[in-house]
């Protein structure tokens, strides 16, 4: 665009040095048909010049209008992919963002389940004292409990021989009685036998 400007611009200067140095010189003959017939093709030749150079800006106009033109659209364009770009990144800052208030709070999180898992820790301990503690207890309760179970039987088997002695205690005193009885029966007759022979 700058080239055409430029050349646009010594065509025109050239020309006009053309215009002075053609122009009829003071000792040309003024008046004359000849001098206005040279006159008149002097300045149609000036005036296709002038015309072509005319022609020549329009184009250059048309060109330097389709460039502007071309310009804006590249412009609207880098405008409307700059925006682009611009909500692009806004998306990503609110996206790394929302990362770090998740990281945020992972990290509040991971914190929290730090604490519970101590607070359970600490709870296991404590429970496994109890435990052992319980488990010394009942240990000791099922031992007692197993004494009183071994008393019990030993009571229970003690009863029964006991139970058994006195069966045979009573067996024994029952014979004892009817041996008693049978040695008196004995005895009497005995004692009637004696006083019948005595008679």
């Amino acid at each position: 665009m700058a080239g055409i400007g430029k050349n646009t611009g010594q065509n025109l200067r050239m020309t006009k040095a053309e215009d002075f140095s053609m122009l009829p010189s003071s000792n040309a003959p003024l008046g004359t048909v000849y001098g206005e017939l040279k006159l008149s093709e002097k300045l149609s030749n000036e005036l296709n010049k002038v015309r072509n150079m005319v022609d020549a800006l329009n184009e250059d106009l048309e060109e330097v209008t389709y460039l502007k033109d071309q310009l804006e659209k590249e412009n609207s364009e880098m405008k409307t992919k700059l925006k682009k770009k611009t909500e692009e990144c806004q998306h990503v800052i609110l996206k790394m963002t929302h990362m770090t208030q998740n990281c945020h709070n992972n990290d509040v999180k991971h914190e929290n389940m730090l604490s519970m898992t101590k607070s359970l820790i600490k709870f296991v301990q404590i429970s496994e004292v109890y435990r052992k503690k319980f488990s010394e207890e009942l240990r000791e309760a099922l031992s007692v409990n197993d004494e009183s179970r071994n008393k019990i039987f030993e009571l229970s088997q003690n009863k029964k021989l006991n139970e058994i002695s006195f069966h045979l205690l009573q067996d024994k005193l029952n014979m004892l009685f009817e041996s008693i009885n049978a040695i008196s029966n004995a005895k009497n007759l005995e004692d009637k036998f004696m006083f019948k022979v005595e008679e």
